[in-house]
Parts: structure tokens; C-alpha cells; sequence
């Protein structure tokens, strides 16, 4: 047995992406490509909704095939209207050791991209942060 550092890019960060509001009632309010080009795996995710929606929007928030996707495995109807300058876990792990799934991870692949969709109500003041922490899945 050996214990080493591996020479592959596998290594974990956080990755912030800025949501800001849409002024339709329902609708994509965008997507990012995976930022590794590799799969990774979502381990922990959080949001700072730093101004919140004027009325009670949603958001679904996912991983899947398209950037205007409405894809809600990562949190689904999240209150876009909550207290300003507030912390959300989005995320959360398990208690005991397990094959990890969703809540407790997220598979993101290479070719799909991470969505927002809103729902419910406009939310044209909302700005937020999603941060993710993830593991970079390559293998040799």
C-alpha cells in the first residue's frame, strides 16, 4: 500500500455563480456550463441571497442537458424572497457513511450545465450568490 498526492487534477474548489432576478412570473433565469470541462461532484452549496425578490418567487436550481432547462435535483422552489443578506444551505450531508446522492451530492458532468428557473412571481431586484464546492472526478 501506498499513500501519495496524485498527479491528476483532481482537487476541489468553490465555484460562485451570481443569480440576479428575471422580470417574467416563470422562465429560465440562465445557466452555466461546467467550469472543469471533467466531471465533478457537488459536495456542498450554499446561497447568500443578498436582495431579495419584491413578491414570493421561487427557484429551481439543477443539473442537466440544457442551459434553459428547468432542472431542480440540487434545491427546488428555494424562497426567493427571504431576509436580505441572509445565508442559505442548499445542500446538506448524511449521517452515516453511504454511496452519496442527492441531497448529499450532486454528479455534474462535463457536457451539462448547472440552471436557475424562477416561478410563482417576477423577481427583478433578487440578487444572490450560489457558492459550490465540489471534487474534480478525474480518473486515470
Amino acid at each position: 500500500m501506498a499513500v501519495t498526492y496524485p498527479t491528476l487534477e483532481d482537487q476541489k474548489g468553490w465555484l460562485r455563480i451570481r443569480i440576479t432576478g428575471i422580470a417574467a412570473a416563470a422562465g429560465s433565469a440562465g445557466g452555466v456550463a461546467n467550469p472543469e470541462g471533467v466531471p465533478i461532484f457537488i459536495t456542498a452549496a450554499k446561497i447568500h441571497l443578498i436582495t431579495p425578490a419584491a413578491a414570493a418567487a421561487t427557484a429551481n436550481i439543477g443539473v442537466g442537458a440544457s442551459v434553459v432547462g428547468d432542472y431542480s435535483d440540487l434545491v427546488a422552489g428555494w424562497p426567493m424572497n427571504g431576509g436580505a443578506d441572509t445565508w442559505w444551505e442548499v445542500l446538506t450531508g448524511v449521517a452515516s457513511e453511504a454511496a452519496l446522492t442527492t441531497p448529499s451530492g450532486l454528479a455534474w458532468s462535463a457536457a451539462n450545465f448547472l440552471t436557475v428557473t424562477t416561478a410563482a412571481a417576477a423577481s427583478p431586484a433578487f440578487v444572490g450568490d450560489l457558492y459550490l464546492q465540489y471534487v474534480r472526478n478525474e480518473v486515470a
